[in-house]
């Protein structure tokens, strides 16, 4: 995974995605606990604590903690922690923990495929990148960035998927 992806999902863990990840994949054991189902605003579906359990390439585990905050009607913060273990199900003794934060500027939708996902410009400490995400069943969805092997549009935004989360 790329330093930008999980300060997003790790605090959001989006989303910043640290390069010390070392790539990641869609498997994950996660959990958010907002229950928020009066939507008035595009940010209000992703406020709440999200959490999950990353298998990453080396062979570890990656647990992301991550809590939104929504700032105005297309603003949310993201703070968090990622927790790297050496067992690939985040348990035993932490290798390390790292925090993070990021915020995400809601600035639209597109298609991708079949889906309507929400458009997002996020700034973390060190880096700002686009991205996509896709809230459904209790689970958030992000885009692959270029970063990470993704597809891009025209404006930059991913096309195709990358991990998923849940709902604590």
């Amino acid at each position: 995974m790329s330093h930008s992806k999980l300060c997003w999902v790790a605090c959001t863990g989006a989303l910043v995605i640290l390069t010390a990840c070392g790539g990641g994949s869609d498997s994950a054991s996660t959990s958010n606990t907002s229950g928020n189902t009066n939507v008035a605003d595009p940010v209000d579906k992703y406020e709440g604590t999200w959490s999950a359990c990353l298998t990453v390439k080396s062979g570890g585990s990656d647990q992301n903690t991550i809590t939104a905050t929504k700032t105005s009607a297309a603003t949310i913060n993201f703070s968090g922690q990622d927790i790297y273990y050496t067992s690939a199900d985040c348990t035993g003794t932490p290798a390390d923990t790292v925090p993070s934060s990021a915020q995400a500027t809601h600035v639209g939708t597109k298609q991708i495929g079949t889906d309507t996902v929400d458009k997002w410009n996020v700034q973390a400490p060190l880096t700002t990148f686009k991205t996509v995400t896709l809230v459904a069943n209790g689970q958030i969805t992000f885009g692959l960035n270029a970063s990470d092997g993704g597809a891009v549009d025209a404006e930059g935004f991913p096309t195709t998927w990358d991990m998923t989360l849940n709902k604590k």
